[in-house]
């Protein structure tokens, strides 16, 4: 039961990926939604890509591989910054 919960998670967030962003938009339930549109992202995306690999993994889907790869990137070249990015906050 949990398994297939999770497998179907995966595909929602699959069916939710926007390739030309290469992002997984926050949605409407985020806390953000109402300040936000469907190009935002938020660096918790990255925990969708655990998710994502072990669903590619149970279900042989080289789609959800790409897209795991994808978000992760993404989170990388959006979200996380060098210390020196945050001198001026004293980081």
């Amino acid at each position: 039961m949990a398994r297939d919960a999770a497998l179907t998670a995966a595909r929602s967030l699959g069916q939710m990926f926007n390739p030309k962003l290469s992002l997984i938009p926050l949605g409407q339930d985020a806390e953000e939604a109402s300040a936000v549109g469907a190009a935002e992202s938020s660096i918790d995306s990255l925990q969708a890509t655990g998710l994502l690999y072990w669903a590619a993994d149970r279900l042989g889907d080289s789609y959800l591989v790409l897209l795991s790869q994808s978000v992760a990137a993404f989170v990388d070249r959006n979200h996380i910054f060098e210390k020196t990015h945050f001198s001026a906050w004293g980081g």
